[in-house]
Formats: structure tokens, sequence, C-alpha cells
């Protein structure tokens, strides 16, 4: 008993301290029925004294059924005995009960017959259980026929079909001592089989994760192109992925890490916690953002003389390099509108060196679509010519919509640097007179005055073509 509730102690599993519980209970009753349970505690008190043998049996059977439903997993393998089993144990406490108040030797007669309907109900329990593959219940079915041999040694010695020797007058007890250590060895094997369970469980469950990250990584490569436009469906389709494994396998942590890695490539670090934090995101006035248009020329008439097939895919090489560039140089992209890309440098606060930050990152593009253009040309093949903008002022930002809501920006700078570049030129990147103040003195870079030109709903307007200085090489 004691052996067995330090293991309960190590594993716990309650089989283990059922087990520890039926072995006391069998001592109680062999205590009882010996009489040193009397001579010890109930000498004085004969009632009780005289009643002490039949409570501790009722306590045993009860003990065992318990013991039986935990050690057979009944409620699992075999509900139908399970529940017998249950009936069988409130009938013994309802026996016993009734015998004290009425006819004890009724009530003893009754009990015995219980306990030939337990052993007989465990042993078709352990039966099923074997033919479904739980081999733990071998053990019991021998320990079970123990018991049956030992209650037929009972009765012929009762009716003196065998003489009443050691071994027929103590069948009851080399029973139960021989059952009792079936019991522990069955333990023992029980907990290999639930450890071997746990562990196929754990395996599988690890496929099954390493299944989900493949359909989550293969969701998330086919929507790459309109990943703004569809960030709601995207994040369902996430959640619903991850209430999946949440029902089958209880939170997995790395799921949530992908849903916020997801969230943070689409909108600002702080913009993202605003809205986990809150579940909204309020409109900000930032006073000096740099704002970066690009275009396309030609693009319309390109699209007519292109497959479609050929120009998505040339777009989405042009503006998978320009995220690139912007996530160097800790510029945030805003959206892409056709042919046209727009970002923003300094969102969601104000950075010392986001003015230089973007004239880098748009020299990089440049270049990009230079070289694009060239491999271009000697295929014969048709080719982009890009004209960018930039203009630093003070915009509005924020997030719109309720249905795949995108953050963006608004103001008279976001219309400014966008006639920057409809007022540029090919392969030219054309500033504004507030983003000229403000890296006019940036030695890397040399700048061309263009003079006062007419843009379009804004009049007469300072413009500057940017270019690396020649002494410069980044």
């Amino acid at each position: 008993m004691i052996y067995n509730s330090i293991i309960f102690l190590i594993y716990r599993d309650r089989g283990y301290l059922i087990y520890a519980l039926f072995m006391f209970t069998q001592a109680l009753y062999h205590l009882s029925v010996t009489g040193f349970l009397n001579e010890l505690f109930f000498a004085e008190i004969p009632s009780i004294g005289k009643y002490s043998p039949y409570v501790a049996a009722a306590i045993s059977i009860s003990a065992f059924i318990y013991f039986t439903q935990v050690y057979l997993n009944t409620k699992k393998l075999t509900p139908i005995y399970h529940r017998l089993l249950s009936i069988l144990m409130l009938l013994v406490i309802l026996t016993n009960i009734w015998g004290y108040f009425f006819r004890l030797d009724i009530a003893n007669s009754l009990m015995l017959l219980e306990g030939i309907v337990m052993n007989s109900l465990a042993f078709f329990a352990a039966i099923q259980a074997m033919r479904k593959n739980y081999l733990p219940a071998r053990y019991f079915l021998i320990a079970s026929v123990l018991a049956f041999a030992a209650y037929a040694v009972f009765v012929m010695v009762k009716f003196e079909l065998l003489p009443n020797v050691f071994i027929s007058r103590y069948a009851f007890q080399i029973a139960i001592a021989l059952q009792s250590l079936l019991y522990a060895i069955g333990l023992a094997d029980r907990m290999r089989v639930i450890l071997k369970e746990l562990a196929e469980k754990k395996l599988e469950k690890a496929r099954l994760e390493k299944e989900q990250q493949i359909k989550l990584k293969k969701i998330l490569e086919e929507q790459n192109e309109a990943l703004e436009v569809k960030v709601k469906e995207r994040t369902t389709e996430i959640r619903a992925a991850n209430s999946q494994l949440e029902e089958q396998y209880s939170l997995l942590e790395t799921e949530k890490h992908k849903s916020e890695s997801l969230l943070l490539n689409i909108l600002p670090a702080q913009i993202a916690q605003e809205l986990k934090d809150k579940g909204s995101s309020d409109a900000q006035l930032i006073n000096q953002v740099t704002v970066l248009f690009t275009d396309f020329k030609g693009f319309t008439a390109m699209s007519e003389s292109m497959a479609p097939k050929d120009l998505v895919r040339d777009l989405h090489q042009c503006f998978s390099a320009f995220d690139k560039i912007c996530e160097a140089h800790n510029i945030e992209k805003i959206k892409t509108i056709g042919d046209a890309y727009m970002a923003a440098g300094g969102l969601p606060s104000t950075e010392a060196h986001q003015v230089s930050e973007m004239l880098l990152a748009a020299l990089e593009m440049r270049d990009f679509v230079e070289q694009g253009k060239k491999l271009k040309e000697e295929e014969g093949l048709p080719f982009f010519e890009l004209r960018i903008g930039i203009h630093t002022g003070p915009v509005i930002a924020g997030i719109v919509g309720i249905k795949k809501f995108q953050y963006d920006i608004w103001g008279d700078t976001v219309n400014t640097a966008s006639r920057m570049e409809s007022n540029g030129a090919v392969g030219k990147i054309n500033i504004s007179q507030s983003t000229y103040e403000l890296l006019k003195e940036d030695a890397r870079f040399s700048f061309e005055a263009r003079g006062k030109i007419h843009a379009k709903g804004k009049g007469d307007i300072d413009m500057y073509f940017v270019d690396r200085a020649k002494s410069t090489t980044d």
C-alpha cells in the first residue's frame, strides 16, 4: 500500500492511489474477520465490533469496484459494464445499511452474492477490454479466475466436499495475495500502455502541426500578390487554422506567433500593437513625413502588347524588389495602385534620418528598374521605365474601413508627392523644395534645380532632380 502510494506521488496516476486504497480495505476487512480490529479498537463497544467486519467488507467491495473501473478504463472501453459496476457499488452500500438496522445475517449473505456478481462483472469487463487490445486486462482475467477458484473452495469446504486444511481454510487470503501481485504487475503494464499512447499522440500532434505549417505557408505564398487588400480574409483563415489546432491540441503558441507576424507584415508595429491592445487605432497628425510615388511610363500601352501573365510577373518582380528595399531602409510601404507604388518614411512616428533613407531607397529602386531595362533590351522584350517623385510634409495617418482595412495617409503632402512623380522624368528622381531643404547639406547627393514647374491643382512649384554625388559610392 505504501509502495503504490509513493508510485502515485511520482506518476500522479490515480490507478496506483486506488490500488493502495484497495489494499488498505483488504487489510481492514481481514483484521475485522480475524477479530484483531475489534480487539484493538472496539473491545468496549460490542455493537460496533460486531458490525465492523460487514462495514469493512462493504468498503472493500466498493474499493475493488472503483479499482476495476479505473484499471480497465471501463468508462471508455466497456461503458455498459461501467454502469453495472456503479449500480452494484450502490447496492453494496444500501445492503450494508439495511443489515445494520434490520437483518445482519441476510445482509451478509447478500453481500457474499454481490461479491460473486462483482467478480463476474469484472471478469466479463476484462474480456471485453482484451477484445479491444487492452493488454493489461490479461492480469485482471487471471486474478478473476483466482477469485472464482477461492469462492469454489469456500463453497466446497462449507458443504464438506473438501477437507478443512490450511490451503482450503485460507483460500481467500491466498487468492487475494496472488491477486494483489497480479494487479501490481498489471498496473505497471497499464502505465506502459499509457506512456505508449501518450508518445503516439505526441508524434501524431507533431505530424499534424507540420502539415498545418506547410498548409499555412502555401496559403501565404499564394496570396502574396494582393496581401494588402485581403488582410481580413487571410487573418480569418489563419485564425480558423489556429482554432482547429486549439480544438485538437489546445492553444499552440507557434501559430499565434505566425498570426502576429502576418499582422506586422501589413501594419507598422506601433499600429499593430494598438490594434491588439484596444481593438482599434486612432488617426494621427504627423508633422514631417517623406512620401514617395513611383510610376511606369506607358504602362497602359504596354499592357495591351504584353501577355497578362508576363505583365503581372514583371510587375510583381519590381514591386517585390521595392518591398525589400523599403524594409532595408525602415520605410513603410503604403499601397500599390495599378502600376503606381506608394511608400512613406517617418511612420508612425518621425525618425531623424527618414528623408535621406527615402532618397537612398529611391535610388536603389531606380537602379533596379534600369538594370531590368538593359536585360529586356538585349532580349528584344518590352521593358519598364520608372518615374519617381518625393515630397516631405505633414500627413494624417490611420486605418480606414472595417473590412479589408489598410493603413493609409492623407493630406496635401500626398497630393504634392504625386505631382512630383507626374512632373518628373524617366530614370529621374524628382523632389520638392521642402525635401531639398532637408537634404541640401548631405554630401552623398547632388541636386539639379529645375526652377518652378506648373503642377496640376498646385500651381508653380520649385522642383529638383537628385542623384548620387559623383564622389559617393554605395
